[in-house]
């Protein structure tokens, strides 16, 4: 029976209303589908119908093989009709580039399902990097406040061609002209790190080249000394988490800079830390124009302003800094300008400082539920958006994280900070300046194939092994300019020190492949999926990892990729190297885990093609026989409790859910029903004794 209430159709079934989707349910005012360092977000902002107060919403998919996390959105307070809802995200997992699918919104009272909307996309490709690099011809900078007296405050510009541009401050124009491996310096009044906490000032620096340049800022006194690597505007971001260190010692002042490029840019902070009127976790908002300046700084003892969220509705600054930082024993100033999230890395290779007596690493998470490997050792860590790790690494290591981190190395005697470019910021030219102080040094670290190529100033480098592809090196210089080139990108840091005072930063990086990840085009079928009379399967989600060839077999990776009914898929990884030997492990949720033949497997220009469709492809033969023509091979299915073999317990697994009409897992042949085929599946697999074979 049908009837009409409140203009909308309902239909009963007995005692069970349901309501059909096809009344004014709620007006879509933004939805999106995009990538971000190779993760899948959800944005979406409602407005509601004119029926319901609505309390929670749900996020579903009908037709594909995703989940959204979180994937129910409840309200404090219920939305009345025709109210706004507040924009949300969601992450989308599952999926490849190219899947189309469709969004199901759902939208409830209380626990009642009051009406649903449906959107269709497509997942988008994650190859849309930008081209840039620290290199630009336009900058908007700023000096952060520090505790040393007098200070002398310097942008040293350097450039591989001939070029002239202009510094502007207070209304004043600084000319400079630049020649290939010379720096130009342009000195900025010292008013300019001078600021009152919480207080909008007109302090940016303004930098401008007919050419691209690369700008490092130097804060110097006698007894504090901070430098930074300039950022062009167009690293410029909308999203921050401040890195700073904490107040050990009063004046240590933890603080953070801002610069806008553009009129009213609309700002919100949210503080990790109560400073002044601002209190910890709780949002506040300020409005910059163009050249405009903010800093708050905090000197509560044991306060660390590290973890503050700044976002802006258009691209900014950020500087993350400390007046005068204390570690161990000395006190420095420390500062850097830092990347927005959207520039953050999951893979990084350390290299200890030369010639001083240590240092301390923080990892920085952008997401919540990350987690941080640190190899040699394999030790893990799990941190949320905003928190960070603080740990010693007195070795040469390689740092892995499954979603975005910020890596930062802090001397601990006369403190400087200085950012550790993730591999995919490596480039492969750098010219680097290195200011004028007692001891200077260049830290390198790059693919072993390029290790005896590699020059620094024409000449040739010696290196140590890291692992995993990767050595590292650590070269004293003398103060100037330096020119390192490789035939593979590589990364490079520059710091300095003196009795009483320090340095550090990057010597440059790139935005260019933060969202250009590397291929492996797989193809592979899944046995009790496939049908031996159509040569198609039933297409599924797979998870793809790669892992080191050496052991232990470190896992670097993991991906997963959308295997269609021809059993091809595409795996984008972030963190794999060319050259390098990987293994291919495949894990499916009812097969048995498989890994690829000895030796491993080389991505060649960022793609790496391998097939599991023979028995030979896979380490120890582990393919089972799916179709004699054409000849094809498949993972075993069956491995319901994903132990890594098939036996009883899945065999019984399967019975059960078959005797209680459910499937889910152990529905092995993908038709929606688990029955006596999965049954049949699973007990061949057993009696053949189907298991995981690996090195």
């Amino acid at each position: 029976a049908q009837y009409l209430h409140d203009d909308c159709p309902w239909c009963c079934f007995i005692e069970n209303c349901i309501k059909l989707p096809i009344c004014s349910c709620a007006e879509v005012l933004h939805d999106s589908v995009y990538c971000v360092n190779g993760d899948y977000f959800y944005d979406f902002k409602l407005q509601n119908g004119t029926q319901y107060n609505v309390t929670k919403i749900q996020l579903t998919s009908p037709d594909a093989p995703i989940t959204f996390v979180p994937q129910i959105f409840p309200f404090s307070s219920s939305i009345p009709p025709g109210g706004m809802f507040p924009a949300k995200t969601a992450q989308i997992l599952g999926g490849a580039a190219g899947m189309p699918f469709t969004i199901r919104i759902k939208l409830f009272s209380g626990n009642f399902e009051c009406c649903y909307l449906e959107l269709n996309h497509t997942l988008p490709s994650c190859d849309t990097a930008q081209s840039c690099d620290n290199k630009g011809t336009n900058f908007w900078l700023m000096f952060n406040g520090n505790a040393g007296t007098p200070q002398t405050l310097t942008l040293n510009i350097v450039s591989e061609t001939n070029t002239s541009g202009n510094v502007i401050y207070d209304g004043v124009t600084y000319p400079f002209v630049v020649s290939p491996g010379v720096a130009s310096e342009v000195m900025i009044p010292a008013s300019a790190s001078v600021h009152t906490s919480d207080v909008i000032d007109d302090k940016g620096i303004h930098v401008t080249s007919q050419n691209e340049v690369t700008v490092y800022g130097l804060n110097f006194s006698m007894f504090s000394t901070g430098g930074y690597l300039g950022l062009p505007t167009e690293m410029f971001g909308t999203d921050y988490f401040v890195l700073s260190y904490k107040n050990n010692i009063a004046l240590s002042g933890s603080q953070f800079g801002i610069v806008a490029c553009e009129n009213n840019t609309f700002l919100t902070i949210t503080p990790s830390a109560t400073t002044g009127t601002r209190t910890a976790g709780i949002p506040y908002n300020i409005i910059l124009n163009a050249g405009e300046t903010y800093e708050l700084t905090n000197y509560d003892f044991n306060s660390d302003l590290t973890g503050t969220h700044i976002t802006a509705s258009h691209p900014i600054a950020v500087f993350g800094s400390a007046q005068t930082a204390k570690i161990t024993n000395s006190t420095d100033h420390i500062v850097e300008m830092l990347p927005p999230t959207s520039a953050y890395g999951k893979h990084f290779f350390t290299v200890p400082l030369t010639a001083m007596t240590g240092d301390t690493w923080r990892f920085m998470g952008s997401q919540n539920g990350t987690t941080i490997t640190i190899n040699p050792g394999g030790s893990t860590a799990m941190v949320d958006a905003g928190q960070f790790i603080e740990i010693p690494l007195p070795v040469q290591s390689e740092i892995l994280s499954d979603k975005p981190i910020l890596a930062c190395q802090y001397q601990i005697f006369n403190p400087f900070m200085m950012l550790l470019p993730s591999v995919n910021q490596f480039l492969k030219d750098y010219t680097v300046f290195t200011p004028g102080i007692d001891f200077t040094f260049i830290d390198i670290v790059a693919p072993d194939a390029v290790v005896n190529s590699l020059t620094l100033d024409g000449g040739t480098v010696s290196f140590t092994a890291i692992g995993n592809g990767y050595s590292g090196a650590s070269v004293s210089v003398v103060p100037g300019t330096h020119k390192l080139t490789a035939a593979l990108p590589f990364g490079c840091n520059t710091y300095g020190f003196s009795r009483y005072s320090s340095y550090g930063y990057p010597g440059g990086m790139s935005c260019a492949v933060l969202n250009n990840p590397f291929s492996l085009n797989l193809n592979t079928f899944i046995q009790g999926r496939y049908n031996d009379v159509t040569n198609l399967m039933a297409a599924d989600t797979i998870e793809v990892d790669i892992r080191n060839s050496i052991a232990p077999y470190w896992l670097v990776e993991t991906s997963r990729g959308y295997l269609n009914d021809s059993g091809k898929c595409s795996a984008k990884f972030y963190n794999a190297v060319d050259g390098v030997d990987y293994y291919v492990v495949l894990k499916h949720r009812n097969s048995v885990e498989t890994w690829s033949k000895s030796p491993g497997q080389r991505f060649s220009g960022g793609v790496l093609n391998f097939d599991f469709l023979s028995s030979s492809q896979s380490y120890g033969n582990n393919l089972g026989l799916i179709d004699s023509s054409p000849l094809r091979y498949g993972l075993f299915s069956g491995d319901v409790n994903q132990d890594g073999v098939i036996n009883l317990t899945d065999i019984l697994w399967i019975l059960n859910d078959s005797q209680n009409f459910e499937s889910g897992v152990s529905d092995l042949n993908g038709d929606g029903v688990t029955n006596l085929t999965d049954l049949t599946i699973a007990y061949n697999n057993a009696i053949n004794f189907g298991r995981m074979i690996r090195p």
